[in-house]
């Protein structure tokens, strides 16, 4: 009978339950901005978004469709300003910086951002799929065209090709 409970917990972790192997995620800072430097200041402990919390990621266009529990988490996520800024982190590098930013903010970056609509987060207003969020430049901010992208470093996609989320 323990032999059979034991079989049971291991099934339900490896097949029912998707847990985080920290090799993709989308970080918080750990203390409130400064003007340190953003590849030498603490992370929040655990990522807003991990690899479990994602179902897919299309590398062509930045959308991440989300678990219907992150997809909860992140809109009832609450910032204290309009912006919040994060860092993208594959297999323990720091790729790049981006903002969260509120849709009632009119602000425009010259980073990745994406955009948080409270409630209407994952409805007919954001023209998104369900449970799906855009990694994206805010309004006119066109990319440089000398510059590269940072979200298609080669680093994150190679990371999420080996935890099979790739679209």
């Amino acid at each position: 009978m323990t032999m059979a409970v034991a079989f049971g917990l291991i099934a339900h972790w490896t097949v029912g339950e998707s847990r985080p192997t920290n090799s993709f995620g989308i970080y918080l800072f750990a203390e409130a901005p400064s003007r340190s430097n953003w590849m030498s200041r603490a992370l929040s402990p655990k990522p807003l978004i991990s690899d479990a919390d994602i179902v897919t990621y299309a590398f062509t266009n930045h959308l991440l469709t989300l678990t219907p529990e992150a997809a909860q988490r992140i809109a009832h996520f609450r910032m204290p300003q309009l912006t919040e800024p994060f860092i993208v982190v594959a297999n323990g590098e720091r790729i790049y910086r981006g903002a969260l930013v509120s849709s009632s903010c009119s602000q425009s970056f010259a980073l990745p951002s994406i955009t948080l609509w409270g409630s209407q987060q994952f409805t007919i207003h954001t023209n998104l799929p369900p449970n799906s969020v855009l990694i994206d430049r805010t309004y006119a901010e066109p990319f440089s065209q000398t510059g590269p992208d940072p979200r298609s470093d080669e680093r994150i996609r190679r990371a999420l090709d080996a935890l099979r989320k790739l679209k």
